[in-house]
C-alpha cells in the first residue's frame, strides 16, 4: 500500500484533529480484520499488527482532539506507517550491536505473541484456576467478590462477542451486538476504563510520547473504554486476554500474600494436573516435605518418571517487569537474575537432591543414570524472551561452574512458559523427546501444532461450546430477520470447527 510516512513526533498534530467515536471505530475496524479468518489477510502490508493497532488507540486517547473530523484511510495508514517504521531513541543507540536484536524481540515479542496464543488453551488454564478450591483458598470465591460474577460468564461474553465481531456482513454484527451489551452490561462495566483514567495509567507508567510505543498499555485490562458516556471497543483482539491473564493480575495486585498463595496452592496443582492428564508418564508426584542433616527442606514442585528417566518441574510465577518494554538495563539484569536463581534452585535440586537427598519414585534408583537420563524444567507464568546466553551464563556465575559443567546445565536445565509447555502436552506430544532435542540443539523450538489431543481440554471445549450455543441462541432467539439468524448460525458453527472454539 503507497501511503507516506507521517513524521513521529507530528501523530499527536494529526489525532487531535479526528474525533474520539472516528478513531476508536477504525481501531475496532483493524482489530476485527485480525479476528477475521477469510478474504483480508491475504496481504500483509493491509492489516496493521496487533501491537501496531494497540499504539495507535494508546496515541489516541491520549491526544484530546480540538477538531472532530473524521480519520481519513490515508492519515491513518500515515500513521500506521510512523509507528511501524519508528526506532526510539533508546532503541537506536543499540544499532548494530546484538544488544539491539535483544532489545527488539523483547519489546515486539511482547507485544506481537500474545495475540497469536491458542485462546482455548488459556480459557481452560484460567477457568481452573478461578474456579480452584481446597482447605486453603477458594478462588471462586475472592474472584466474585472482586468482580460480582464467575469468571466462566466473562469466557462466554468474551467469547459472544468474538461472535459477533467476526460476524459478516455488517447486518448480523449490527443486529447481535446490542444484545450482547444488554446481556452482559454489568461485566462489561468491570472491564471498562474511563479516559482520563486510562491516560491517568499512562503518565504514572512513563509519560513519555516516545516510550508509549512498546509500553503497557491499560487496554491489556480494560478493553473497553469509557468516554462521554459510550462505551467503546478499539482493539476486540484483546478481549480473550483481558478474561485471563489481566484478570489474575488485577486480583493480586498490591496483594503478595494472596500472589504467593495462589502460587503455592493454585498453580502448582495446575502444573501437577497436566503433567498427570498427558499420560506420558509411568509415576507422577506432587510436592513433598523432606528431612536431610536435621533440617526440613521440600522437593521441586513436580516429580515425574517415564521408564528410567526422571523430568523434575519447579513452578515460577514469573512475568517479566513492566519496565523491560521500557527498554531499561536494570529491568533487564534484574529479570536476567529472577530467572537464573531459579535454573540455579532446580540445578542443585537434579543434580545433588535427586537420588542423594530424596527419592520417591517406585522404580529403584539403581537402574536411573543420572549423569544423561534427568532433566530440570523452570517452568514460568509469561516468557519474557530474554536472552538465554546470559541467563545461562548468570546462573553458572551463581554456582561457580567450570567449562564441563556448564555444559551438563546447558544440556539439562531448560526454562519453559507455562504455555510452551501446554502447546506440547495439550497436542499430545512428548516432553521428554522435547527436552533431548533441545538438549542436542539449544536452537530448537517448539514447532507442535496448536491442536487439541488432550481428553480433559478436549472434554472442556465441548462442554464450553454447548453452554456458548445455548445461551447464544436464548440471545438472539426474538431476532424477527431470519437471514440475520442464519449468517450467525454459520459463523458460529465454522468458528466451533475453525477456532477451536
Amino acid at each position: 500500500m503507497d501511503n507516506p510516512i507521517l513524521d513521529f513526533k507530528r501523530i499527536p498534530t494529526v489525532l487531535k484533529r479526528c474525533s474520539f467515536e472516528s478513531k476508536m471505530n477504525t481501531a475496532q475496524f483493524y482489530s476485527r480484520q485480525l479476528m477475521i479468518y477469510s478474504g483480508a489477510q491475504g496481504y500483509r502490508f493491509q492489516i496493521p499488527l496487533p501491537w501496531e493497532i494497540e499504539a495507535f488507540v494508546l496515541y489516541s486517547v491520549y491526544s484530546k482532539e480540538w477538531k472532530y473530523d473524521k480519520i481519513s484511510s490515508k492519515n491513518f495508514w500515515r500513521i500506521m506507517n510512523s509507528i511501524r517504521n519508528y526506532i526510539p531513541p533508546k532503541l537506536e543507540k543499540y544499532k548494530g550491536t546484538t544488544q539491539f536484536l535483544t532489545w527488539f524481540k523483547i519489546t515486539a515479542a511482547s507485544t506481537q505473541f500474545y495475540s497469536q496464543q491458542n485462546y482455548m488453551f488459556l480459557f481452560y488454564r484460567y477457568n481452573y484456576y478461578f474456579s480452584f478450591h481446597n482447605d486453603v483458598i477458594d478462588m471462586n470465591d475472592i474472584f466474585v467478590k472482586k468482580f460480582q460474577h464467575e469468571h466462566y460468564d466473562y469466557l462466554l461474553m468474551a467469547q459472544s462477542l468474538w461472535l459477533a465481531l467476526m460476524s459478516e456482513p455488517e447486518t448480523v454484527f449490527s443486529a447481535i451486538m446490542p444484545l450482547i451489551h444488554d446481556c452482559y452490561r454489568d461485566h462489561i462495566s468491570k472491564l471498562a476504563i474511563s479516559r482520563s483514567e486510562y491516560i491517568k495509567q499512562m503518565d504514572n507508567y512513563s509519560g513519555s510520547f516516545e516510550d508509549f510505543l512498546y509500553s503497557f498499555r491499560p487496554s491489556y485490562s480494560y478493553p473497553f473504554i469509557e468516554y462521554e458516556n459510550n462505551y467503546y471497543l478499539p482493539t476486540p483482539h484483546l478481549l480473550f486476554q483481558s478474561v485471563c491473564g489481566s484478570m489474575m493480575y488485577r486480583l493480586t495486585e498490591d496483594n503478595e500474600d494472596l500472589r504467593r498463595t495462589i502460587g503455592k496452592e493454585v498453580f502448582e496443582s495446575y502444573l501437577l494436573k497436566i503433567i498427570i492428564d498427558s499420560n506420558e508418564f509411568d509415576q507422577t508426584l506432587p510436592e513433598h516435605d523432606y528431612e536431610f542433616k536435621g533440617g526440613q527442606k521440600k522437593t521441586v514442585d513436580v516429580m515425574a518418571i517415564k521408564n528410567a528417566t526422571i523430568v523434575l518441574l519447579d513452578r515460577k510465577s514469573y512475568v517479566p517487569k513492566s519496565k523491560l518494554r521500557l527498554i531499561s538495563e536494570e529491568a533487564l539484569n534484574d529479570d536476567i537474575g529472577r530467572i537464573a536463581k531459579a535454573i540455579v534452585q532446580v540445578y542443585k535440586h537434579t543434580r545433588n537432591r535427586v537420588g542423594k537427598e530424596y527419592y520417591y519414585f517406585e522404580k529403584k534408583k539403581e537402574y536411573i543414570d543420572f549423569e544423561n537420563d534427568i532433566f530440570g524444567v523452570v517452568i514460568i507464568e509469561e516468557d519474557g524472551y530474554l536472552p538465554e546466553e546470559e541467563m545461562y551464563n548468570s546462573a553458572a556465575l551463581k554456582l561457580k561452574l567450570d567449562a564441563s559443567e556448564t555444559e551438563w546445565l546447558r544440556k539439562h536445565i531448560f526454562v519453559l512458559s507455562l504455555y510452551d509447555l501446554e502447546r506440547i502436552l495439550f497436542a499430545n506430544q512428548s516432553l521428554i523427546s522435547f527436552l533431548r532435542k533441545k538438549a542436542e540443539n539449544p536452537d530448537f523450538i517448539i514447532d507442535y501444532p496448536c491442536n487439541i489431543e488432550c481428553e480433559a481440554i478436549n472434554s472442556f471445549r465441548k462442554n464450553f461450546c454447548d453452554e456458548m450455543q445455548k445461551r447464544t441462541w436464548n440471545l438472539v432467539k426474538d431476532i424477527d430477520d431470519k437471514k440475520v439468524l442464519a449468517e450467525f448460525y454459520s459463523k458460529m458453527k465454522s468458528i466451533e470447527s475453525r477456532r477451536c472454539i
